[in-house]
């Protein structure tokens, strides 16, 4: 029986991220703003963080750690330490072969952030803003096009972007359902975590000026275990996961998340 077959575990962590400098991630076309590139905004105009951008940008920040990790196999799309893995060949991959071996062939990251060939295991939220945090305007900054071999400016080719001011928040939630049982699958969603309380996983575009720096805060971890009968019955008749009884303590989630990390060192 695969991962897939039954549910058995759910995790949900919580925290604040909090923007230590502009921050711009494209809402394309179709918005209400002048500017050349708006930021991505409900239609009230709240800014939001996609759960795609994060999930792109947590995964990178995983993997460029994996791969200096003894017990972690991470294809890190072709350029980690696994060659066994189908994903980096998943459109040349020979259609007879079984699937169970595709599945088992799959390194770990691939197996936690999934691929072409299984849905991963996790579930980030779009990051809505705090209110409390934000005055309800956006920034609105100057940009020129640089020409690469001279280090100059380009004639006649300015425009302008929109940016989230610094010190705004977003509320963070990534949930987990069905880590592998040795918690090395943990380990990897804690190198993600500790990266981005570190601020070492910037976000959004045009970070080599200087945007996209966050950081995350005041994290808590929930847990649900589908075998404990009576806490089952109390979430499907109407518990929150986020509720005091799901709720790890500060020791408790530091030493799943520090004991999970020792595993990826064997």
């Amino acid at each position: 029986m695969s991962w897939l077959d039954k549910l058995n575990e759910r995790y949900l962590f919580i925290g604040r991220l909090v923007t230590e400098s502009g921050l711009h991630i494209g809402g394309g076309r179709g918005t209400l703003t002048t500017t050349d590139s708006a930021v991505m905004k409900f239609a009230d105009g709240r800014p939001f963080i996609p759960g795609s951008s994060m999930k792109g940008a947590f995964r990178s920040a995983v993997e460029r750690v994996a791969g200096s990790l003894p017990q972690v196999r991470s294809c890190a799309l072709a350029q980690g330490n696994d060659e066994r893995c189908p994903t980096p060949d998943s459109e040349r991959r020979d259609a007879t072969t079984a699937e169970d071996a595709v599945l088992d062939a799959l390194c770990d990251t691939c197996d936690l952030f999934g691929s072409p060939f299984m849905a991963g295991k996790l579930r980030f939220y779009d990051l809505q803003v705090i209110p409390a945090t934000w005055a309800g305007i956006t920034e609105v900054r100057d940009g020129v096009g640089i020409d690469r071999d001279s280090g100059c400016a380009v004639d006649r080719i300015k425009y302008d972007y929109e940016v989230v001011p610094s010190e705004t928040e977003f509320e963070f939630r990534l949930v987990v359902e069905n880590p592998d049982a040795a918690r090395r699958e943990i380990g990897l969603v804690a190198v993600g975590l500790r990266e981005l309380e570190a601020g070492m996983i910037p976000l959004g575009g045009i970070r080599t000026r200087g945007l996209g720096r966050c950081r995350l805060k005041d994290l808590a971890v929930y847990r649900i275990s589908f075998a404990e009968t009576a806490k089952f019955k109390a979430y499907l008749k109407g518990g929150q996961l986020e509720a005091p009884d799901f709720k790890l303590t500060e020791a408790e989630a530091g030493a799943l998340l520090g004991d999970a990390i020792d595993g990826l060192f064997g």
